[in-house]
């Protein structure tokens, strides 16, 4: 098998790995022991072990158990994350979680009254649902029937033709009747329309002898002496501004001031000119580009007038979003560390990805490679035989787990196979430290040791598993240029290796680099899929 073949079969692993563990950890609590509460309830329909709990209204634990009470009533045992304080007026039901089915245990809290004894058992009410109105049928099933009956005899009533509205639907006679009122409205619309046209007549005639006769506001205005002097005093005022107009016109043909050196000066004439000529073209090219747009043509107009093209676009960039919205939010980074170990003469050097859909959950994928000296403690096969340091590659893929309620999202959890064989690992990562903050990650990993040469090529002289403690702090957390970016990036490690067998301090350093070329290439497959 190539080395293509295995490294696609290492992803699908990974891939394998973590749809796995999306489905089993979610669930999982690392810390402590879950709070039980005992219910009665006169009914419980539909509950099951594994139900929801929730707390006012949050996702708080599961259901544990569902047994008959032993007078009657249902007993239910659930489980909660955390302790709760139930005061005197807290309620405690059994009802749906949504309109498609499935019933939860809801709990509110309430604020009022003392704190109730939640080590006793508690009662519990059921929300009405399906089966009551089932009840309420068979209760009033005669009712039902009687109503039905009636509801047959009306439909059928109608169907012959019986009653004020079966005669509607069934008599041809109504409908000539219905017919001949129409005509009749229609004679009355018109007559009606005569008359307001003959009013209108009338009442223009009485205006038109009005105003000749001086009579009204309208005739007075037409008729007095006074208005007409008041009109003449207008023109006048008229003539007069008309006078400074010509005056502000003659300074302008003789160049006089701004508007005159605008109109005499060739330079400035020839500026306004190519101005006004721009404007005209460019209003020119919107009003042809309007044109274009109302009428749909071009890529642009076909867009704004033709509602199946925009439709399909409309859904294009949904389809676009669907496929690749979550791996453009995935995270993805290349993860590479160096490591010395002075006490065993060797060095270990992993390089991988992590891959993950967000923050709290990734896989990594990768190698190590193991730097063996002959000088060291740990033997290998080539050591053996032909007396000289080698190099061997281990295969390395695990899982990481970062759940969003373990100790305030400080702490990860991580398995699989590290460096070739099955182990694991918890990093605790601390920023505030009071004074200053500065991203710290302490981890413990732990992993079955090599001691068989002939079986595993190596020998590291443990009897158990091999485990470390280390300490991993960033060069630089500031990232305002790039090469501040850089310097983040790189990590110092120290630590502890082979605890509780001839343990020995270690150093090294590592490289964490998001890749946004790889993502855009991992979204491209996923939409190629």
């Amino acid at each position: 098998m190539n080395r293509g073949m295995w490294l696609g079969f290492i992803f699908f692993i990974a891939l394998v790995i973590l749809g796995f563990g999306t489905l089993l950890v979610k669930n999982v609590n690392l810390l402590g022991t879950p709070l039980e509460l005992k219910i009665h309830f006169e009914r419980a329909q539909g509950l099951r072990p594994g139900s929801d709990v929730r707390v006012d209204g949050i996702l708080f634990g599961r259901v544990d158990k569902v047994t008959l009470h032993k007078t009657s009533g249902v007993s239910v045992v659930v489980k909660v994350n955390e302790p709760v304080t139930l005061y005197e007026d807290s309620e405690i039901f059994v009802e749906s979680s949504s309109v498609l089915g499935g019933n939860i245990v809801s709990i509110r809290r309430g604020s009022k009254g003392s704190a109730r004894d939640i080590s006793q058992e508690l009662p519990g009410k059921s929300r009405p649902g399906l089966e009551e109105v089932g009840e309420l049928v068979d209760e009033n099933r005669a009712n039902v029937r009687a109503l039905i009956a009636n509801l047959k005899d009306v439909s059928q009533a109608l169907k012959d033709g019986q009653g004020t509205i079966g005669k509607l639907l069934k008599s041809d006679e109504l409908h000539k009747e219905t017919v001949d009122t129409i005509k009749e409205v229609r004679a009355e619309v018109k007559k009606v329309g005569d008359t307001i046209d003959s009013n209108i007549k009338t009442l223009t005639n009485k205006l038109t002898d009005k105003l000749d006769n001086a009579q009204g506001p309208a005739g007075r205005i037409l008729n007095d002496k006074a208005m007409a002097d008041e009109l003449d005093r207008i023109v006048t005022n008229v003539e007069e501004t008309s006078k400074n107009l010509r005056e502000i016109t003659d300074s302008v043909k003789k160049g006089e001031g701004a508007l005159g050196k605008m109109v005499h000066d060739k330079e400035m004439g020839e500026k306004l000119k190519s101005t006004i000529d721009n404007v005209e073209r460019a209003s020119e090219s919107i009003k042809n580009i309007g044109s274009k747009l109302e009428t749909g043509e071009g890529s642009v107009g076909r867009l704004l007038q033709d509602d199946e093209l925009y439709e399909q676009a409309q859904k294009s960039l949904e389809d676009i979003d669907k496929f690749f919205g979550r791996a453009s939010r995935a995270l993805l980074e290349v993860a590479t560390d160096y490591n010395r170990f002075p006490d065993t003469k060797m060095s270990i050097t992993h390089l991988g990805i992590r891959i993950g859909p967000d923050e709290d959950k990734y896989i990594y994928a990768g190698a190590a490679l193991l730097g063996l000296d002959k000088e060291g403690k740990i033997r290998f096969d080539k050591q053996i035989n032909e007396d000289q340091s080698d190099s061997k590659f281990k295969g390395e893929i695990f899982l990481a787990y970062r759940a969003p309620w373990l100790l305030n999202r400080h702490l990860t959890v991580r398995g699989g196979l590290l460096e070739g064989k099955p182990g694991g690992a918890v990093d605790f990562t601390w920023e505030d430290w009071g004074l200053f903050s500065y991203p710290v990650r302490f981890t413990f990993e732990a992993r079955d040791a090599y001691n068989s040469v002939d079986r595993e090529d190596i020998d590291e002289q443990i009897a158990g598993p091999l485990m470390r403690a280390y300490v991993q702090v960033p060069l630089w957390i500031r990232r305002d240029t790039w090469y501040e970016t850089l310097l983040s990036r790189l990590q110092l490690i120290a630590g502890v290796d082979r605890i509780g067998k001839d343990p020995g301090y270690f150093f090294g350093v590592s490289v964490d680099w998001p890749d946004e070329d790889i993502r855009t290439i991992v979204g491209l497959l996923g939409a190629a899929r």
